[in-house]
């Protein structure tokens, strides 16, 4: 996929390649640690960034249609 296309999926709220991958990270491992700190520092974030994108996700319909029990979690964590 081109940016060009990346940016019109996004626009007309379709799936962003770099969105999908971070939730599958995401639901790889779900727990905070060090490690994970590390794996997200190794794809090119920093932590707080990676959180900060993954907050933003929580809202959106395509991700609670493809996650939808991992939303419903991390959305009653951010609730805390």
């Amino acid at each position: 996929m081109d940016d060009d296309q990346a940016e019109a999926d996004a626009a007309d709220g379709g799936i962003v390649f770099d969105d999908a991958a971070l939730l599958a990270f995401e639901k790889a491992h779900p727990r905070p640690s060090g490690k994970k700190d590390d794996l997200i520092r190794e794809r090119g974030l920093t932590p707080v960034s990676y959180y900060q994108r993954l907050n933003k996700l929580i809202d959106t319909a395509w991700a609670r249609e493809k996650y939808p029990v991992m939303l419903a979690q991390l959305e009653r964590l951010r609730k805390i």
